[in-house]
């Protein structure tokens, strides 16, 4: 699932059926068929999110006449990937958490190798930034791999390793996550010696890389934006879109770049973000129903750039709440757990700018390790011993 490039076998509006569902169909059929899909062992924040894929499945019925089928493979989506929540569950009975690590670490330093090849032109690029010199090895784009080899980093406890995929990271140029993954190595991590050698390895290898790296330009670009001007600039926007009568309206105000001109005052990134927020916000605004429940999955397309807009966008205020709680109590459960919350910080601060919770690459190593550190198994083992016992 993490290292094969993505490939659709049935193209379905703006995504389809691929490979990794085959996969994922794959691992279903093993849990159900060795009895280990067992719905008392989830945790009750995958209860909450259980709510949430629910709230995405009624605004997607209740929106079926705009969106059509297509709507719906969104909740499939996510329903379908918390099927690694089990495999991670399962994977602990067998395995200990240091063999586990060590599985981490080969794909942390293969992907990190490919990643240096391919901004070497030595290695072939896949997704949708093959025209840049921003690597994003097999998967979507540099926005997807820098989460992945970030949280890669987190669970590899060697500290030369640790240090090559953060320079992995910062070939991706993703500034929330790098910026997310500084944060995590030097506050909530700052008593830990090896995130510490880690960094500094990692800040003498970026020397080798430096000639092929524009991530410091990109951090200029905001380094100058104040909240009073970044407010401001939000408050032009919204002035100056009006709502979208339909997705394909919206595709051709927004992605066309026809309809709305930049302002440019700040990072062009930053602001084709803020108009086509603004765009959302006016559009689900105009009436109760698309406010509280959204416009739909799929409506806004496959990349709306923030996830928590996304939540507001397709689901509505209802479901931007109840993905809030989930997010609260993901945290609560696992507050102890300092990989875990390294895990939830990315998660949380590349939410903000990337549709990160629908990476299918992310979250099947999201759920992947929450079902390996959840606390279930320990209840589940305890539970068999009691039996053996009487």
């Amino acid at each position: 699932m993490i290292l094969l490039p993505k490939l659709t076998v049935i193209p379905v509006g703006f995504s389809g059926v691929r490979i990794d569902d085959f996969i994922s169909l794959a691992a279903l059929v093993w849990l159900l068929t060795k009895g280990r899909l067992k719905l008392s062992l989830i945790s009750p924040y995958v209860k909450i999110y259980l709510i949430f894929i629910g709230v995405q499945l009624i605004s997607a019925i209740y929106n079926f006449a705009s969106n059509s089928y297509v709507g719906l493979l969104f909740p499939v989506r996510l329903l379908e990937l918390l099927v690694w929540y089990y495999v991670g569950l399962n994977a602990i009975q067998s395995r200990s958490k240091e063999q586990i690590s060590r599985v981490f670490l080969l794909i942390g330093l293969y992907l990190s190798a490919y990643s240096f090849f391919e901004i070497l032109g030595f290695a072939p690029k896949f997704g949708l930034f093959t025209n840049t010199n921003r690597v994003a090895v097999t998967m979507t784009g540099p926005f997807e791999y820098a989460v992945v080899i970030a949280i890669l980093g987190f669970f590899i406890k060697q500290s030369l390793p640790k240090s090559i995929t953060f320079v992995s990271l910062l070939l991706t140029q993703a500034r929330v996550t790098i910026a997310s993954t500084l944060f995590i190595y030097l506050f909530i991590w700052k008593k830990r010696f090896a995130a510490y050698v880690g960094l500094a390895l990692g800040v003498i290898l970026i020397i080798f890389a430096a000639p092929k790296l524009d991530v410091i330009e990109r951090f200029d670009a905001l380094g100058e934006l104040e909240i009073s001007a970044l407010v401001d600039l939000t408050s032009q926007y919204y002035n100056m879109v009006s709502p979208a009568e339909n997705s394909k309206d919206y595709f051709e105000k927004t992605h066309k770049g026809n309809t709305y001109q930049l302002i440019n005052q700040t990072d062009a990134s930053l602001e084709l973000r803020l108009m086509r927020w603004m765009v959302i916000l006016k559009t689900n605004s105009e009436n109760i129903s698309s406010t509280l429940i959204g416009k739909g999955p799929g409506f806004y397309g496959i990349a709306v750039d923030g996830y928590y807009v996304r939540a507001f966008a397709e689901t509505g205020l209802i479901g931007l709440l109840v993905f809030i709680i989930f997010l609260i109590s993901l945290y609560r459960y696992h507050k102890k757990n300092m990989k875990i919350v390294a895990l939830i910080v990315t998660m949380v601060f590349t939410g903000l700018f990337i549709d990160i919770f629908v990476s299918v690459k992310v979250m099947v190593l999201f759920w992947f390790l929450l079902g390996v550190y959840s606390e279930k198994h320990k209840k589940n083992k305890r539970n068999k011993k009691k039996e053996v016992f009487v």
